[in-house]
């Protein structure tokens, strides 16, 4: 079965090809005038020779274009090829590749373009490697545990006690958890979650959010500070998912402030933007500037061993994050000293940019619940 030629060898036939059939017309041309020429009485041999001098000069630049033909294809076609040769490399998993500009905009378009998936595509796989070390390990201390007691019991060693049975069941509800934030997050990220937007008023769900967590509010001894003034304009919210994006950041404000440290909650509108701002604060040990560039991540925790003794998986923010820009709004981080006077130590504030109703378009999530 015969190959067909290669776009590159395709292209320098055609560009030949071109310069070719150029030049036979010139050819067919000149012998066409000269038979004018004789006609006209112009003497024959200085007909001859003028036509002779112009096929040499057509033949020339045959020769000349066809070189120069060649070597335009060849710039042309080696960045292509290149090109070529690394989407290849890309489509078997080599997502390492890059290709160097040469200072033509089209071409240097062309090589960004892929540099850029290849940059995609190798975060993507690292990702996916980080997730399922970081799955693995989120289920291995609870599994351990688990098997740890069902061995003692089943061997005698431990007695069926009502101890024995709540770290069991700690256990479970610990995988359980997980399970589900992970099976919630995925849904997020493939915005496959419907928001039911209607007017909500961020007092009310502030107010709400505390009183669910109060206990654990007082036996911590925290100061919480609320600043969310009267008459400031409605969420446009889904009523549920703000709650589980208030509970989460209230729920990691409490896990790292120390006893008795301040957490605050503060909203202020931004007037004709049709757009409310507000944001959760609490005093600790902070974030360090490359902790604050990943603490949306999954599984990233700061202070790995602490978060791991109080329960927490690294999916809450992530699960946040998803869910305010599927709001159409944006959250950020800061952590600054902090301020003097106040618990010593360092200042760490998620601020929440979101649509007030009727002031902007939200989003509203695809699928169904």
């Amino acid at each position: 079965m015969r190959r067909p030629l290669a776009f590159s060898a395709r292209l320098l036939l055609a560009f030949v090809g071109v310069v070719l059939l150029a030049t036979l017309i010139h050819e067919a041309l000149v012998a066409a005038r000269l038979g004018v020429w004789t006609r006209s009485g112009l003497q024959p041999g200085v007909a001859a020779g003028v036509a002779l001098d112009m096929l040499l000069a057509g033949g020339l630049a045959m020769v000349a274009a066809v070189a120069l033909a060649l070597l335009l294809g060849r710039a042309l076609l080696g960045p292509l090829e290149r090109a070529i040769a690394a989407a290849a490399r890309l489509a078997g998993g080599d997502y390492g590749v890059r290709l160097e500009t040469s200072g033509d905009r089209d071409l240097d378009g062309l090589a960004l373009a892929l540099n850029r998936l290849a940059e995609r595509l190798e975060e993507g796989e690292r990702t996916r490697r980080d997730l399922l070390g970081d799955v693995a390990h989120e289920l291995r201390n609870p599994l351990a545990t688990l098997q740890g007691y069902v061995e003692a019991l089943r061997d005698g060693v431990l007695e069926p006690g009502p101890e024995a049975m709540e770290t069991l069941a700690g256990e479970i509800r610990r995988l359980s958890r997980l399970v589900d934030d992970l099976q919630e997050l995925n849904r997020i990220e493939r915005r496959d979650v419907t928001l039911h937007l209607e007017p909500v008023d961020l007092r009310e769900a502030v107010d709400s959010a505390l009183a669910l967590r109060r206990a654990e509010l007082a036996a911590g001894g925290y100061r919480v500070e609320v600043s969310v003034p009267e008459g400031l304009p409605p969420l446009a919210a889904d009523r549920d998912r703000l709650a589980q994006v208030l509970g989460n950041l209230l729920d990691n404000a409490i896990r790292y402030t120390p006893a008795g440290g301040r957490i605050r909650v503060e909203a202020w509108a931004e007037r004709g933007r049709g757009r409310l701002f507000w944001s959760v604060g609490n005093s600790g040990p902070g974030l360090s500037p490359e902790e604050a560039r990943h603490v949306f991540d999954r599984f990233y925790r700061a202070e790995r061993s602490r978060a791991r003794s109080t329960g927490g998986a690294g999916l809450g923010l992530a699960i946040v994050r998803g869910l305010v820009e599927m709001h159409g709004g944006r959250i950020e981080v800061s952590s600054t000293p902090a301020e003097p006077g106040g618990p010593p130590g360092r200042w760490t504030e998620f601020r929440l940019r979101w649509p007030a109703w009727g002031g902007g378009r939200a989003g509203t999530g695809a699928g169904g619940r």
